[in-house]
């Protein structure tokens, strides 16, 4: 009984080693990721950039000029 026993265990660990050779080829390319996320981050930045100043643009035409006058009339 002692001897099965030991037998089974060997067999269970010679197993395990064979199934944990080699890690699964991974799917994608961690520079295409990265890729895409450097342009992600670059689009943001400018969208972000121009409706700051879009922003700043609209609250300086509104602002009132001299003698009373609304805004600048060059657009």
């Amino acid at each position: 009984m002692a001897q099965r026993t030991l037998l089974l265990l060997l067999a269970a660990a010679l197993t395990m080693i064979q199934t944990r050779a080699e890690p699964p080829p991974s799917t994608g390319s961690n520079m295409v990721n990265i890729a895409v996320l450097v342009v992600l981050g670059a689009v943001i930045i400018i969208e972000a950039m121009v409706a700051f100043v879009l922003k700043s643009r609209r609250k300086i035409a509104i602002l009132p000029g001299p003698a009373g006058t609304r805004g600048s009339s060059a657009s």
